[in-house]
């Protein structure tokens, strides 16, 4: 069983995670959303929030769902009012191609070199290869 998701704003990772969630929050965001054919475009954006809080925390939407459903403090920072059901959510995401979903990322990307947030790969590194002898 995982640990649960619990909001520490000091903490780097949090940090980074809200300034991405902060991202759906311009226009210039939504309008790119809307130019992907990414609509209702409010409703949409808190799929993509939920959906991103999955991959973020290395969890499947089910997961997060349920720690919406129990975590008012999680819900307060994901931005989510109202949880939706699974079902909505992998509804919602079916409906876009795999194309329009990596487009989606791919803008949100760019906002992410535009704006002050500086994302780390930090994939564990194996520097102890088995040598040949």
């Amino acid at each position: 069983m995982k640990q649960p998701l619990i909001p520490y704003l000091a903490h780097p990772t949090w940090i980074i995670f809200n300034n991405i969630i902060n991202l759906f929050d311009r226009k210039t965001v939504k309008k790119e959303m809307t130019k992907a054919g990414i609509k209702p475009v409010k409703r949409a954006a808190l799929m993509i929030r939920i959906t991103l809080t999955a991959i973020f925390f290395e969890r499947s939407v089910t997961e997060v769902v349920e720690e919406l459903k129990r975590n008012e403090e999680l819900r307060r920072v994901v931005r989510v009012a109202e949880v939706p059901s699974t079902d909505e959510i992998y509804s919602f995401l079916s409906r876009f191609s795999e194309d329009q979903f990596i487009k989606l990322l791919s803008v949100i990307n760019r906002f992410i070199k535009r704006s002050s947030v500086k994302l780390l790969d930090t994939t564990d590194v194996n520097l102890f290869r088995e040598q040949k002898i």
